[in-house]
């Protein structure tokens, strides 16, 4: 197959007249040349799949290097060695003087006409970037520019064992009780200090009967005196704090599930702690740290609102639009291109059929400097992240977030740390050699 396609580009584009070959086939040469064509393109294919594999897996282990070097013997076997072979065609003596000059200029023209057309030619440009949903933080009036929070995040605040919380679609008013923690040693600890606030003042009682004749009562009053106000003081913290044993929602509106926290511990000898979301049954009984979050309360639109509040608890999520937003996170290659108002293009992976169309609305100044658990590449997302000496899952290269609305969130499913991808035009054209050029820079880049 190989040689009738090369009998047949040396008449078609050089007019060399070529003898007759009994060993070829007579008929349907057309498909064998065919055979060819496919069988270089699937060569392409394979060896690229193979070396971006390679640069995805070996990245965040700082082995991208062994992934570029296999790639770049993929492409000197690709490139190099049909130049080579092209090379001695035309090298074999008496070659040349057979050539049609007419049909090597129209092919040569042709030929530079397609890699002009490559290296200059533009189209529309679009930039891929993993994402993760979120909920809106808050909401500014066009009318009155009063700003309110439509979201909040519930954390504990202080330590405890998960005793009670709510279901996830229940509505909820400010204020309301959502989770609450057992803690004996807040209790005790409480109780110690009215204690020692009740001796003290026993103890100034009897300190003022006596200063009229002891001469250091009035020396021990003053002592006593301070004590009963720092001891007061500790009551009142120690209050609050056994206060927010009863978690509160700080806004109105629908319980969802917070973030969802992967299964860890257990293995290098540290006890198993709570994984997936505090709204599950399983993690009742749990022993929660003032950090962790309890879970998302979510304000539905103006629309919507009244029937949220009316459903049945865990009904009200049931076509109810929630105000969410896509976070994006975009390499720093990327982010100068991006502005405000661009077209986004979101699709997720529990949706992937499903493609939302919104336009970027604000971009972050700062860089990224711990990724979000869902996107990392450890989590399976497509963020590239390493493990530093913390845990903390850090981006591979500087990254920037975005926000994109999400228009109409009623067919999803209401649960933030939702991932996907989105593409973003830029507004802008780039030729094709451009796009290659850019590729091959910013993964063929060596650190001396």
């Amino acid at each position: 197959s190989s040689e009738v396609l090369k009998r047949f580009l040396s008449g078609l584009c050089l007019g060399l007249e070529q003898p007759e070959n009994p060993f070829l086939p007579q008929r349907n040469r057309f498909f064998f040349g065919l055979y060819t064509v496919a069988a270089v393109l699937y060569r392409w294919f394979i060896v690229f799949s193979i070396f971006m594999f390679l640069n995805q897996v070996l990245e965040p282990y700082g082995l991208k290097v062994l992934g570029q070097i296999l790639g770049g013997l993929g492409v000197f076997g690709l490139v190099v060695q049909p130049l080579i072979q092209l090379c001695k065609f035309f090298y074999t003596p008496g070659r040349l003087y057979k050539v049609k000059r007419h049909r090597l200029i129209i092919s040569a023209s042709v030929v530079g006409a397609i890699i002009l057309a490559i290296l200059f030619v533009p189209y529309t440009y679009h930039i891929e970037c993993p994402l993760r949903i979120v909920a809106r933080e808050s909401v500014t009036d066009v009318t009155t520019g009063e700003t309110y929070r439509v979201s909040a995040t519930v954390y504990a605040q202080v330590s405890g064992e998960l005793s009670y919380r709510v279901k996830p679609g229940n509505w909820v008013e400010q204020g309301d009780v959502i989770a609450h923690l057992e803690n004996d040693d807040e209790h005790i600890r409480l109780i110690e200090l009215e204690g020692q606030l009740a001796e003290a003042r026993q103890q100034r009682v009897v300190l003022s009967k006596q200063r009229s004749v002891d001469l250091q009562a009035a020396e021990l009053l003053h002592e006593t005196d301070e004590r009963i106000v720092a001891l007061a003081n500790q009551i009142e913290q120690q209050n609050v704090k056994v206060a927010k044993l009863d978690v509160r929602s700080p806004i109105s509106g629908v319980v969802i599930p917070a973030s969802y926290r992967p299964k860890s511990g257990g293995q290098d000898g540290r006890l198993p702690q709570w994984h997936g979301s505090l709204m599950e049954d399983r993690n009742l009984g749990a022993f929660v740290s003032p950090d962790d979050p309890i879970c998302t309360v979510v304000t539905p639109r103006e629309a919507d609102k009244e029937a949220a509040r009316q459903a049945l608890p865990g009904e009200a999520m049931a076509g109810i639009s929630f105000q969410l937003d896509a976070e994006l996170v975009i390499d720093q290659g990327d982010i100068e291109l991006i502005q405000p108002q661009n077209k986004v293009e979101i699709c997720l992976e529990l949706y992937p059929n499903d493609v939302i169309e919104s336009e970027i609305t604000r971009l972050a100044f700062g860089n990224l400097k711990e990724s979000p658990t869902s996107i990392s590449s450890q989590s399976g997302g497509q963020l590239g992240t390493v493990m530093d000496q913390s845990g903390a899952a850090r981006p591979i290269s500087t990254s920037y977030y975005a926000r994109a609305q999400i228009p109409d969130s009623s067919r999803l499913l209401h649960q933030v740390d939702l991932r996907g991808r989105a593409r973003v035009y830029p507004g802008v054209s780039r030729s094709l050699g451009w796009r290659i050029w850019r590729f091959v820079t910013r993964t063929f880049h060596f650190s001396m």
